[in-house]
Order: C-alpha cells, then sequence, then structure tokens
C-alpha cells in the first residue's frame, strides 16, 4: 500500500481512541469482552464495541460495568440481558467471561448519550436487520428439520403434467 501523507496527518489528529462516539445510535460489533477482578479487588465486565457503519464506521471504545453490589449494578444486568447472556447459568467469573465472550462477532444497536460530564453506552440488543457475513464453519442450517409435507405444487397445476420441458 502506498504511501498516504492525508493519512498521516488525519491520524496525528486522532485524540479519542476508547473513548465512546458521540452521542446517537449505532450498529456496532462486539469484538471482545472479559470479566475481571481490578487491582482494588472489584470486579467488573468490558465490552468492546466497533461502529459499523456510517461516518463513525470503524470507531472503537470499551464499555465498562461493574459487578459488585452497587446501584450501577442493575444497569451491567441489563446491558448483559441486552447481549443475550444467559446469567441464570452463571455461576463465577470466569463463567460469567465465558458467557459473554460467546457473543462476540455479533452486532447490536447501542444508544450513547451525555449527561453533563458522563458519557452513557446502552445497548439496545442484537442488530438482527444488518446482515453479517456468515463465519467458516458457522452452521448455516437450521437445527430441525422443516416439514414439507404441506408444499405441493402451485395452485392450478397438475403434478402428473409432463409436457413442461424443464
Amino acid at each position: 500500500m502506498p504511501f498516504d501523507p492525508d493519512k498521516l496527518r488525519q491520524s496525528g489528529q486522532q485524540t479519542d481512541w476508547g473513548e465512546p462516539p458521540p452521542p446517537g445510535s449505532y450498529t456496532a460489533e462486539l469484538t471482545n469482552s472479559g470479566a475481571f477482578t481490578s487491582k482494588a479487588g472489584e470486579d467488573w465486565c468490558k465490552f468492546t464495541f466497533r461502529i459499523a457503519d456510517g461516518n463513525q464506521a470503524g470507531h472503537e471504545w470499551d464499555l465498562i460495568q461493574t459487578l459488585e453490589d452497587k446501584p450501577a449494578l442493575s444497569i451491567t444486568y441489563r446491558q448483559l440481558k441486552a447481549i443475550g447472556v444467559d446469567l441464570d447459568g452463571v455461576a463465577s467469573l470466569d463463567e460469567l467471561e465465558g458467557a459473554i465472550s460467546a457473543y462476540e462477532g455479533r452486532r447490536y444497536l447501542v444508544e450513547v448519550s451525555r449527561n453533563g460530564q458522563y458519557t452513557n453506552t446502552n445497548i439496545k440488543g442484537e442488530d438482527t436487520q444488518t446482515a453479517l457475513p456468515i463465519a467458516a464453519g458457522a452452521r448455516t442450517a437450521p437445527d430441525v428439520p422443516i416439514d414439507r409435507t404441506d408444499l405441493g405444487p402451485p395452485n392450478g397445476t397438475d403434478p402428473a403434467d409432463e409436457d413442461i420441458p424443464f
């Protein structure tokens, strides 16, 4: 790839990597996640999002949520449920990390807002409208056989009609 001085100059002006994008609604891919204990001994979970389209496409930021018994824990609960994590089957921090990481690579509808000096990211749910490329090895067939007994020939046609050339 040839040297591009404009891109070099633009990258020098970029100062907000890791910061949430401007307020708005976005389709963003969950690119990384984790659950961990901080140096202070508090448990947290982390989500890294990358905006999938629009003028902020490619912008990445981290969302850090507490797992401690604080008022914000209910927000963490809602965020995890919006991602799709089955919290009933989670009994440890390691299990939570595994449960969250299973959703990496999926796209979510997220809303970024500002409240004074604070920036909030609200995960609204999985984006089921945007077509994602099918990953190599992904299962594309349904899990259960499809009952096709009700599918017959189109109305007005005779299945015994043999002069159809195809």
